[in-house]
């Protein structure tokens, strides 16, 4: 399924990131598949290096997660 992009965006932002909004465009990252976050910062605004855990073992050429199931 891809992206409604008719569908008005959701934003919110992290209480951490008062410079940052963002709103999720396609997918979640709590399931495994392929998601898309889209983010609007302030002028000035700054995101600082970070990371995003991947709980997918086995990651497809095309950005999917494969079970171990299929190996």
């Amino acid at each position: 399924a891809g992206a409604d992009l008719a569908r008005p965006l959701r934003w919110f932002g992290p209480p951490h990131y008062l410079d940052l909004q963002a709103a999720w465009v396609l997918g979640d990252e709590r399931t495994a598949g392929p998601y898309l976050l889209r983010v609007r910062l302030a002028s000035g605004g700054r995101i600082p290096p970070h990371t995003h855990p991947d709980t997918c073992p086995h990651r497809q050429p095309g950005g999917g997660c494969r079970s171990t199931e299929s190996l």
